[in-house]
């Protein structure tokens, strides 16, 4: 139970993020919070994707040992494809962070 509420503490900010970039509002007082918040979060959880992946890969050698059991091939392939997944939405992420950070950036030039 405990393992489960930690997982969901660890995870819901991850999915939290696509629902807050939308409805981002610049002049509340709760955004700079949540922008340097994901300008750090999202940095560790691609570290951790990356560290998965690379996890994934040297499994592979104790995979070519024995190529004929094909549950283990379906879960390195498994491992490695949502690894790759969790890179690219990372990037994804980071991507529309920085979208909002020149918008910040044109918006604070335009009032000055």
């Amino acid at each position: 139970m405990l393992e489960r509420l930690f997982q969901l503490l660890v995870l819901s900010p991850y999915f939290y993020f696509f629902h807050w970039i939308e409805k981002a509002d610049k002049d509340s007082k709760y955004f700079v919070f949540f922008y340097y918040f994901y300008w750090i979060y999202l940095p560790f959880w691609a570290l951790f994707s990356i560290a998965f992946t690379i996890f994934s890969l040297l499994i592979f050698n104790f995979i070519l040992k024995n190529p004929m059991d094909l549950t283990r091939w379906g879960i390195w392939i498994l491992l490695v494809f949502l690894s790759l997944v969790n890179d690219w939405k990372v990037y994804v992420c980071l991507k529309r962070m920085f979208k909002l950070r020149q918008i910040n950036n044109r918006d604070s030039s335009q009032n000055s």
